[in-house]
C-alpha cells in the first residue's frame, strides 16, 4: 500500500471514529431527554388540572433536558396568559367568545 492509501485509510478511520462518537453523545442525549420528559409529562399535568399555570411554567424551568419542557417553556413564554398578573389585566369582554363561553352542540337532540 502507498503512501496515499494509507493516508486515505487513517482519514477514513478518524471519520469512523467520529462519528461512532456523535452516535454515543446523540444517544445519551436523547435517552436523558425521554427520562425527563416522562417525568415532566404527569408533573405538569397536575399542576395543570389543578389550575397553576405559575406552577407549571416552574416545572417547565427544572426540566432542562426535556423536548416537551422545552416547547412547554416557548409555548407559556409566549403566551400572554400565564401569569396571574396578566391574567387579571385580561378582560372577559376582550377575549374572543370562543374562550369563555360554552360550547354550543351542533345539533339539538330530538
Amino acid at each position: 500500500m502507498g503512501t496515499l492509501a494509507k493516508l486515505v485509510v487513517f482519514l477514513l478511520f478518524l471519520m469512523s471514529a467520529y462519528s461512532i462518537g456523535v452516535m454515543i453523545d446523540r444517544f445519551m442525549a436523547y435517552s436523558a431527554a425521554r427520562k425527563q420528559s416522562r417525568l415532566f409529562a404527569p408533573a405538569v399535568a397536575g399542576a395543570l388540572r389543578e389550575g397553576k399555570l405559575d406552577e407549571a411554567v416552574k416545572i417547565g424551568d427544572r426540566f432542562k433536558k426535556s423536548h416537551l419542557a422545552k416547547s412547554w417553556w416557548r409555548a407559556s413564554r409566549n403566551s400572554r396568559l400565564t401569569s396571574s398578573a396578566t391574567r387579571s389585566r385580561v378582560k372577559r369582554s376582550r377575549l374572543p367568545s370562543a374562550l369563555w363561553s360554552a360550547p354550543r352542540p351542533l345539533c339539538t337532540p330530538n
